[in-house]
């Protein structure tokens, strides 16, 4: 069941402006990508990316798959993430 604190944020997500969820969902996709994701990073993680590819490509994951694809590094980089370091 989930907490009152992570339903509060999963309502409160669709609320954020496009430009913050892209934010939040690199600092997510670098925090997976480094292996140091906790249950309660993943809820939070997966209503923001969910979010996020509805508002930035109408759900269209094809596109977000290419947009991550040609983004990736480069965002890593600004998060002082590299491949490598896995």
């Amino acid at each position: 069941m989930f907490s009152a604190i992570v339903l509060t944020f999963v309502l409160s997500v669709e609320q954020l402006p496009l430009n913050t969820l892209e934010k939040y969902y690199w600092d997510c996709d670098t925090l997976f990508m480094r292996g140091e994701m906790g249950g309660q990073d993943v809820l939070s993680c997966l209503a923001i990316t969910d979010q996020f590819i509805l508002k930035k490509f109408k759900n269209n994951r094809k596109k977000f798959k290419q947009y991550w694809e040609s983004n990736k590094y480069q965002e890593w980089q600004i998060r002082g993430f590299s491949p490598e370091q896995v």
